[in-house]
């Protein structure tokens, strides 16, 4: 009976952050640790930050010298469609459909 109860509490703590578990896929390629990128650029306080700006990595021509701030609206329409809202960015994702998906995203990212 312990073991089956050890299974719900981290069951329960993702369902706390829901936002948690929606950025597993992204942990592939980025990392909540400033200035740790992978072929991805580091999130660690993405929402608000300029976007093509984090120190030490290399961005494509589409983010280089790109006014955009990274506010919930602008991140919320690159999650839908990277493509379309960045054309050339080199992003390997496809996009997210569920808009209440995206904010959840948005709103754990904005905690990190």
């Amino acid at each position: 009976m312990l073991a089956w109860l050890a299974l719900l509490v981290p069951c329960a703590s993702l369902a706390a952050e829901p936002g948690a578990e929606l950025f597993e896929p992204c942990q592939v390629c980025h990392s909540l640790q400033a200035g740790q990128h992978g072929i991805g650029p580091s999130l660690q306080g993405v929402v608000g930050r300029q976007a093509g700006q984090a120190s030490g990595f290399r961005y494509s021509n589409a983010l280089l010298g790109n006014q955009r701030v990274w506010s919930r609206e602008a991140l919320a329409e690159f999650l839908y469609d990277p493509q379309a809202s960045l054309p050339g960015n080199r992003m390997a994702f496809s996009g997210m459909d569920d808009a209440a998906q995206i904010e959840a995203l948005i709103d754990w990212l904005s905690r990190h």
